[in-house]
């Protein structure tokens, strides 16, 4: 009985449950149609990614790294690790230093993590860094950066600055980034490219080591060495190593220096060449212990080291194209004007002819100018060359003047007086023998687009002074300015000039001598000429008049013709080579032919008068001697051999004791 009414209350229980279920699902029949039922126990998507919270947490700890922001968070069940594996729009964040992955290994405990796919590193509004892989300890805060398949180079961005490389090493600490497999760095004016380089952003600093290679993108040039430093903010590069710099026209050779590369100016500070080439391929080398090169003004000075402990060379400028050399313990050149200047000492060696002509003086200058077009049509006698030559030193010494003026450093003073003083009043006078010369003298006009245009009509011009004196084989001199004419091969002697042909010794108001390819071929005395000949003991021959034409040969005297108040003092050989009598004669005017270095003829009109004294009543200096004349051996200018080498006898290019007397002395009248 009682199981029965058991199984009746069990069945009215199934049933209510029936019933109720059986009105549930009516219901939700109605709400849901068929098919698209919702099954109300799925998991609901989330509905905004995850974030964790650390409430209570200082966020600019700097010795903490901290999770930011994740998609999703894993933390494997491994006993020893506190490895989280995260993923998608990953962000971390220590102090103010941002960093975002896809996904990344983080190590709490460790305090750092290993980041994957779109690396990014950001610092303020000015850093960025970008990666595919990135391994951070954030106890040390060092970074190591590597490119993959997200980000096919490592890249730091710092304003107007990149750094492109496959691997890079950043310590956040020291804030210093570099690269071992090569790299390239680039700002808004020059592209660097390195197998070894180091950067700052907060210093701006780089440094790079082995095939260093600086090119300039706003200025063409091209920097080639080993160690290089430069600063992105300054665009100064510092150099330490051989390095070569190429330009458009110029290129560098140095080991120690500065170049700044938006302006192209370089201080160099130890033994380096510049070399100029203009559109002809004409170079001209500047070599120097230091030098300041200018490439705007086209100007370049170099400097000797002098001082104790400093193993000083001399400055070395050379024209290769005309073959002439200028050193000095200073110089100066400007490529603009092909003008160069060298004082210190200076010395200057023209090699164009057979034999080199060397030149000293306080300063020496050279400038190409331009050669007038067409060139003057020139007499073919000797003589008419002479002529033309003279009528023409107006216009080539107006010029040659303003050449000089340009040059910086200058004594002004000193420079005013010598202009002053150039032109002499018997130099435009009619020469010896009578030629149709032009009536007006030949001016060589500056041309102003002969620095830009360089072609082959240039001529070589000099000037040394003061004190100036110059060395040939055949012939020397000294004067007080000396200066060399290129176009018409001329040397001038100016203010108290002597000139020596073997033992011939003359001098005058100016002395005028041409220059062959070979040898001296003529001089021109146009005033107040005087020449002496060493004969024997201190017996000289000598001969004075207002004006002296002189012709040689081989270096040999062929000819002289002397005109005005000519008086000579003579010691004729006799036929056994001996000489016995003292020849003193006047007349107008004289005129000698030799052969061999022997008198061949004499001749003297229209008026002779004189005096034959035998040699042996010959006892008064007056006798010997006439007005004025002096013999001048000891400021003769010698080139000698010392320790197996040829130098000048002033090798430092002191002045000597007696030239700077001779020098100190009045003018004479």
């Amino acid at each position: 009985m009682v199981a029965l009414l058991a199984i009746v209350i069990i069945s009215s229980i199934f049933g209510i449950c029936r019933d109720a279920y059986a009105q549930s699902k009516a219901a939700a029949a109605k709400s849901h149609p068929a098919g698209k039922q919702k099954d109300e126990y799925h998991r609901p998507e989330p509905t905004a990614p995850f974030t964790p919270q650390i409430p209570s947490s200082n966020r600019l700890r700097p010795d903490k790294v901290f999770l930011e922001q994740a998609d999703s968070i894993i933390k494997p069940a491994v006993a020893g690790t506190d490895r989280q594996i995260v993923k998608g729009n990953v962000r971390f964040r220590q102090m103010g230093t941002w960093m975002y992955c896809d996904s990344a290994w983080y190590f709490p405990e460790q305090n750092s993590l290993d980041a994957f796919g779109n690396v990014r590193m950001e610092q303020g509004d000015t850093l960025f860094v970008y990666a595919d892989k990135l391994f951070y300890d954030g106890t040390s805060r060092f970074a190591r950066l590597h490119c993959g398949p997200s980000e096919r180079e490592v890249r730091i961005i710092n304003r107007n600055v990149s750094l492109t490389t496959d691997s890079l090493d950043y310590d956040l600490a020291a804030e210093l980034a570099w690269y071992s497999r090569g790299g390239v760095l680039r700002d808004e004016v020059n592209t660097l490219t390195s197998v070894y380089g180091q950067y700052s952003p907060a210093t701006k600093d780089a440094e790079f080591f082995h095939n260093v290679v600086l090119v300039g993108e706003q200025n063409d040039f091209r920097l080639t060495t080993d160690t290089l430093y430069y600063n992105t903010a300054t665009h100064i590069a510092r150099i330490e190593t051989p390095t070569v710099i190429t330009t458009t026209e110029d290129e560098i050779l140095t080991s120690d220096g500065y170049y700044n590369t938006t302006s192209g100016v370089a201080e160099l500070l130890s033994r380096s060449i510049v070399s100029h080439t203009d559109s002809l391929n004409r170079t001209t080398t500047l070599e120097g212990d230091s030098i300041v090169y200018d490439p705007e003004t086209r100007i370049s000075r170099a400097f000797q080291f002098r001082g104790p402990g400093k193993n000083g060379k001399p400055v070395v400028i050379t024209d290769t194209a005309r073959k002439a050399v200028l050193i000095g313990g200073y110089g100066y050149y400007n490529d603009m004007t092909r003008e160069a200047m060298a004082t210190i000492y200076p010395l200057m060696m023209e090699y164009s002819r057979g034999d080199t002509l060397f030149l000293r003086a306080d300063t020496i200058l050279t400038r190409l100018l331009p050669r007038p077009q067409p060139a003057p049509q020139l007499p073919d006698s000797i003589a008419a060359l002479a002529a033309m030559t003279q009528a023409a030193s107006t216009g080539i010494e107006a010029e040659g003047a303003e050449a000089i003026g340009e040059i910086a450093g200058i004594a002004e003073e000193r420079h005013a007086e010598e202009q002053n003083s150039e032109e002499s009043p018997e130099e435009s006078e009619t020469p010896l023998t009578a030629v149709a010369i032009p009536t007006e003298p030949v001016r060589i006009e500056p041309d102003s687009t002969a620095s830009t245009q360089p072609t082959d009509s240039m001529w070589h011009y000099a000037k040394a002074w003061p004190r100036a004196r110059f060395f040939r084989t055949d012939i020397q001199g000294v004067a007080d300015t000396i200066v060399f004419t290129e176009i018409d091969s001329l040397l001038r002697l100016k203010r108290r000039p002597v000139a020596w042909n073997e033992e011939r010794q003359v001098r005058g108001d100016t002395i005028i001598v041409h220059l062959n390819d070979s040898t001296a071929d003529w001089a021109h005395i146009p005033g107040h000429a005087r020449m002496m000949e060493h004969v024997e003991e201190d017996f000289y021959n000598q001969l004075h008049a207002d004006k002296m034409m002189m012709w040689f040969a081989d270096g040999t005297l062929r000819r002289l013709e002397a005109e005005g108040s000519v008086e000579t003092i003579m010691l004729p050989q006799e036929s056994d080579s001996t000489f016995n009598r003292l020849v003193y004669a006047e007349s107008s005017t004289l005129s000698i032919d030799m052969a061999d270095g022997q008198l061949e003829r004499l001749k003297m009109w229209p008026e002779v008068s004189g005096t034959v004294t035998p040699l042996f009543l010959v006892k008064r200096e007056n006798q010997r001697m006439l007005p004025g004349a002096v013999w001048l051996d000891a400021i003769r200018p010698r080139r000698e051999w010392y320790g197996g080498r040829l130098r000048w006898a002033d090798d430092l290019g002191e002045v000597p004791e007696e030239l700077e007397l001779y020098f100190s002395r009045p003018d004479e009248k």
